[in-house]
């Protein structure tokens, strides 16, 4: 896992199963771009541009469909953004990262989900130990049963 992204495999998402968000997260989760872009983004980070790059398989992708997919995708709490600076030119990009665990839980038990540190350091080992596998293997959901 990229020491970029120790700090994202400390952080999972809980939505409660009476949050208005599910139904934005059955939203996006529903396409097949935004499941790729979601599936590219967990263990690393990736501005804009590398992720069009890569779904689009082109030098120079149109920007504004993966755009649209990110935004949502961070409205909804799956992914990240954190703003650096380029030290070659002075601009500065965005970089997206998954959330790389989400739990639907009963209502009453989100805020303990979240105060519970026992469940973060289980998927904290699962993620470390998983993670080599992840990164060799080019992750896409799919229709198809796994």
């Amino acid at each position: 896992m990229d020491d970029d992204c120790a700090d994202t495999i400390e952080q999972l998402k809980t939505y409660s199963n009476t949050d208005e968000l599910l139904r934005q997260l059955g939203t996006i989760l529903s396409t097949p771009k935004s499941r790729r872009i979601y599936s590219l983004l967990i263990g690393k980070q990736m501005h804009a541009r590398e992720i069009a790059k890569i779904i689009e398989n082109k030098q120079n992708p149109h920007l504004p469909g993966i755009k649209f997919h990110l935004i949502k995708m961070v409205e909804a709490g799956l992914v990240q953004v954190e703003v650096k600076l380029q030290r070659k030119n002075g601009k500065h990009l965005k970089y997206y990262r998954a959330i790389p665990i989400i739990i639907i839980a009963p209502n009453q038990f989100v805020e303990d989900i979240n105060k519970n540190r026992t469940i973060h350091n289980l998927f904290k080992n699962i993620l470390t130990n998983t993670s080599h596998a992840v990164e060799k293997s080019d992750l896409v959901f799919t229709n198809q049963k796994l």
